[in-house]
């Protein structure tokens, strides 16, 4: 017969069990991971960033091309002096330019339809002799801002909301990506409501995730957010701040948070929509050849232009045009 401690132990590992499967199912039931970390200089950040690299997995697959795993990285000093203050930088710089599958729009509250614009701050030697970290616009900014990555930092034009569609790079092609992530500088604001913050929506408009922000007066703050149960977002949208960067806004006044934005990173964009014959995910039909000695498959992916062996292959997904050999 049971004696009554062991009776009690077994019920304390019961529900010490009930209480971790419900944490854990809370988890998978958001849907997403957050990755979220704020301090005063770059490296205060930097194994939050690293963790959320590990989450969408691979490698950074840099400009161009397409890849069945792995990420985009943009540091906005890429952009060059042409595309930066006192210039304005083009929405789709990054899938037209330096094609990373990324398109922005400004959300206008005050600015019209005619000015889907983003500033991109000089750098230091630039032609213009522009001051740096948005110095020309205010000339307390640069005592706002620590950059993350080199010197070049983001802001939307005329307001302080800004959204972005995924592509697969360099195309017009819609995308879906893993997660999201962003670098925030100096986010000041605690009320709910004017906290810096992502969302993100799926194909639907689904809102498949969303956080604010931590506080980090004159620091930084990155937020990403990675999505699980095989949700991906085809949009997501930012709130840096609760007001434009101009002459006449200054940071704590009326309480103004002024918020720039610095290294993006999000999965490799993968195409939206089934599209026949696509194994490698942009978009475009890959050629797939059967060696029927082995039953081998070997496709050329077109995104990558290499060939990928595979033993089987969903006949709904077969290459209309397959040769033997």
């Amino acid at each position: 017969m049971k004696t009554m401690r062991t009776i009690l132990n077994s019920v304390s590992r019961m529900a010490a069990i009930a209480i971790l499967s419900t944490l854990f199912a809370g988890v998978m039931n958001a849907g997403f991971t957050i990755r979220r970390a704020s301090g005063a200089n770059p490296a205060a950040i930097q194994s939050a960033i690293n963790l959320f690299r590990t989450d969408l997995g691979g490698a950074d697959n840099g400009t161009g091309g397409h890849f069945t795993n792995g990420r985009r990285e943009i540091n906005w000093d890429d952009v060059p002096h042409t595309s930066a203050m006192p210039n304005f930088m083009e929405p789709d710089f990054f899938n037209s330019v330096l094609p990373r599958g990324l398109v922005l729009n400004a959300i206008e509250y005050e600015t019209g339809a005619a000015h889907n614009d983003f500033m991109v701050s000089a750098a230091t030697g630039n032609p213009t002799n522009t001051p740096v970290e948005f110095g020309n616009l205010n000339l307390t900014y640069p005592g706002l801002f620590v950059p993350f990555s080199g010197q070049r930092i983001m802001a939307a034009r005329g307001t302080s909301l800004l959204e972005f569609m995924f592509y697969i790079p360099g195309t017009s092609v819609p995308a879906t990506v893993k997660g999201f992530g962003a670098v925030f500088l100096d986010t000041d604001s605690t009320l709910g409501g004017q906290k810096s913050a992502i969302r993100c929506y799926d194909r639907a408009g689904r809102q498949v995730g969303a956080a604010s922000t931590d506080v980090s007066n004159n620091g930084l703050v990155f937020l990403g957010l990675t999505f699980t149960g095989g949700d991906r977002a085809s949009r997501c949208s930012i709130e840096a701040g609760n007001i434009r960067l101009q002459a006449d806004t200054f940071d704590g006044q009326s309480g103004f948070d002024i918020v720039a934005l610095d290294d993006f990173i999000f999965g490799e964009p993968q195409a939206a929509e089934y599209h026949h014959g696509d194994f490698d995910g942009d978009g475009s039909m890959d050629l797939s050849v059967l060696r029927p000695q082995t039953g081998e498959w070997f496709i050329l992916n077109s995104g990558t232009n290499t060939i990928h062996p595979a033993k089987h292959l969903r006949t709904t997904r077969r290459h209309a045009d397959t040769r033997r050999f």
